[in-house]
């Protein structure tokens, strides 16, 4: 629900806050809506509509298309993913998969703090260590930098086929797996 103060909280049974959005600058004057992307948006209701928060900057263990990882150094932004403790836990696991933003950039996962898997450098098209990436998911992934803002850059993915909806996730047993 929107709380009193404009912010999105969620509530147990008992009408005690478990969550909430914590947005510092918000608006007393705000609504919520998901979106087809599956991306939930608090906004002012004015007319600037002016996003105050929304679920595709805090991801979890899974990507939807139009979803970003990334880094924004100037907004101190790190977009990345982190599995599950388990299938029954959904507390935040110990794999995480982010986007190296070296001078060409790669996808990392990592156990901790130790590098598990990489998928190789982006050649513009495709990342050069996915075998299957060329033939399978062309024009689906891209990496995007932001010349406003320096240093920032993003990968994300829109679906090929319109009529699927695919979605990635990281589970808990580190395996980065399409669906």
């Amino acid at each position: 629900m929107i709380g009193d103060d404009g912010k999105l909280v969620v509530l147990n049974g008992r009408k005690s806050v478990m969550w909430t959005s914590n947005v510092m600058d918000i608006a007393y004057n705000t609504t919520v809506e998901l979106f087809d992307s599956g991306n939930l948006v608090l906004q002012e209701m004015n007319s600037s509509g002016r996003v105050v928060w929304e679920s595709f900057k805090y991801p979890s263990h899974t990507l939807l298309p139009t979803m970003k990882i990334g880094v924004n150094p100037m907004l101190g932004e790190k977009l990345k993913l982190t599995s599950r403790k388990s299938k029954s836990d959904p507390s935040i696991g110990d794999f995480s998969l982010e986007l190296d933003p070296v001078s060409i950039p790669q996808v990392v996962t990592w156990d901790g703090s130790r590098r598990y898997w990489r998928t190789g450098l982006w050649n513009n098209k495709s990342f050069i260590g996915v075998p299957d990436m060329y033939s399978v998911y062309l024009d689906g992934f891209s990496l995007i930098r932001d010349t406003d803002q320096k240093g920032s850059i993003y990968m994300t993915f829109n679906n090929v086929n319109t009529s699927s909806a695919d979605r990635y996730f990281l589970d808990s047993e580190r395996t980065f797996i399409d669906e």
